[in-house]
């Protein structure tokens, strides 16, 4: 089943701050432009997750690809749509180049990086299509590029919506091309099975089923989880045995991408 949803962001442990906890635009047109991200994005690959920075000002549509839930989680596919102002950007510009210099760079900044008209309606928009590293189709197509390969990913300024899922289209893996997540052997702790689950884009997440069943649940479902307990998230503290079982896996996984919040840091 595919769908739609949105998220209500994500709490970084120990600072009581919420992560993309927007959840709708500052205004209907925004927000309505998201939404029709989603609806393409999803008609194309899937299930979608909708999410806004805490600010309302800029959020997209974002296909989901893991199941650990933390910060970095549903990066790898999406179309997002920001909301500039001509004077929020002018002050911001005037506090750090001062009065002269300052207007002359926001200028340019406006008409050559966003696209928009620096002496038309104050407020504009621009869209964006995203592509992380373990969704390209090629790697040469990365426009922002590092040392580590696992760590580049192609971000281009669209015109439309529709453009931008064009672009998404020809650039990434189709659904059926796209990574798989792998598994390690379960563990037979107590009275349940847990394993962990690697996802394609670097992600670590502990999954767990009842000795008997047949489905397996993430570790958010665990009844105590809690994302804000930076030590083992709520989590058995025993499951130690299983990340120690396979420190050589997690190692060459990490070595991909960084491990990143909500990925079961009290046994890295």
């Amino acid at each position: 089943m595919t769908y739609i949803s949105r998220s209500h962001g994500v709490l970084i442990p120990g600072t009581g701050f919420v992560a993309g906890g927007g959840f709708s635009g500052i205004t209907r047109d925004l927000d309505e432009l998201v939404e029709e991200a989603a609806a393409l994005l999803q008609d194309a690959y899937g299930a979608v997750t909708i999410r806004f920075n805490s600010d309302r000002r800029s959020g997209g549509a974002w296909l989901v690809t893991s199941t650990g839930g933390g910060i970095g989680s549903d990066a790898d596919i999406g179309i997002s749509v920001s909301l500039f102002s001509v004077t929020r950007l002018t002050q911001t510009f005037i506090k750090l180049w001062g009065e002269a210099e300052g207007r002359s760079k926001v200028r340019q900044h406006i008409i050559d990086n966003l696209g928009g008209d620096p002496d038309g309606p104050d407020e504009f928009t621009a869209i964006y299509a995203h592509i992380g590293n373990s969704a390209l189709r090629s790697l040469s197509d990365a426009n922002n590029r590092t040392d580590d390969p696992w760590r580049c990913y192609l971000h281009k300024r669209m015109g439309l919506i529709r453009e931008a899922l064009d672009f998404v289209w020809e650039h990434a893996l189709h659904p059926r091309e796209f990574p798989q997540a792998s598994f390690s052997e379960p563990m037979t702790i107590g009275k349940h099975e847990w394993r962990l689950r690697f996802e394609p884009g670097g992600t670590i997440a502990y999954e767990w089923r009842r000795l008997g069943n047949a489905d397996w649940q993430g570790q958010r479902q665990w009844p105590s989880y809690d994302l804000n307990n930076g030590l083992t998230l709520g989590l058995p503290a025993s499951l130690k045995k299983l990340w120690e079982r396979e420190r050589e896996r997690v190692a060459a996984h990490k070595n991909r991408t960084p491990l990143t919040s909500g990925q079961v840091p009290l046994l890295a």
